[in-house]
């Protein structure tokens, strides 16, 4: 079979996912998600690339990524053979964790990456682990309430959107309850408007 290809255009914005193979966990134990945290960090900051939202379920993550300079590609595949590499060591398994390479989504327009914002953060709620977003430890919804400041992570580029003279510094508290607004007031079955993607718990 040929290699994919994907094509990314620098500055734009695209959901990464991925899964386990055979809807396997990847995320054996709560330690496993700071760890893929910390490389994906390591990986896609190279280039530039900036996580302007994201959410680790048990068996899969989702990604919300402004490209940098980079071939986030390579940055990606680097960063799935280290994680790969490291849970195979650390539980004493062999072979792939993934299914397959990560998939890509560009990001179209601005409706579009808000409501992918609110899909991502909403995940744990619709999969019944979680009854509300900000209980899910492992997504960057407390960075956009304001409740954690965990600098691998850029709310500001969707916040943007919910700020007086779209400016999130000036209006951070405006703009985080504006935003909680927008996940929590709506109707979950709204998230069928990005409907690309949908993973079983």
């Amino acid at each position: 079979m040929p290699r994919r290809t994907i094509s990314f255009t620098t500055g734009g914005f695209y959901h990464i996912y991925n899964r386990g193979v055979n809807k396997l966990p990847i995320f054996l134990e709560p330690r496993n998600y700071p760890y893929f945290l910390d490389l994906m960090n390591r990986y896609l900051s190279r280039d530039g690339a900036l996580i302007a939202a994201y959410c680790l379920m048990p068996n899969h993550y989702h990604l919300l990524v402004r490209i940098g300079s980079g071939s986030l590609s390579a940055r990606m595949h680097q960063l799935g053979m280290a994680y790969t590499n490291a849970v195979n060591k650390a539980y004493g398994r062999v072979g792939p964790l993934f299914q397959g390479r990560f998939k890509a989504v560009a990001v179209e327009h601005d409706a579009q990456l808000l409501h992918l914002s609110r899909y991502i953060h909403l995940n744990p709620v619709a999969a019944g682990l979680a009854d509300e977003p900000a209980d899910w430890a492992y997504s960057s919804y407390a960075n956009y309430l304001g409740l954690r400041n965990d600098k691998r992570v850029h709310p500001e580029l969707v916040l943007i959107h919910f700020a007086r003279n779209r400016n999130p510094d000036a209006d951070e508290e405006g703009a985080a309850a504006a935003y909680k607004q927008f996940v929590e007031g709506l109707d979950m079955d709204s998230t069928s408007l990005i409907g690309h993607i949908t993973f079983d718990k």
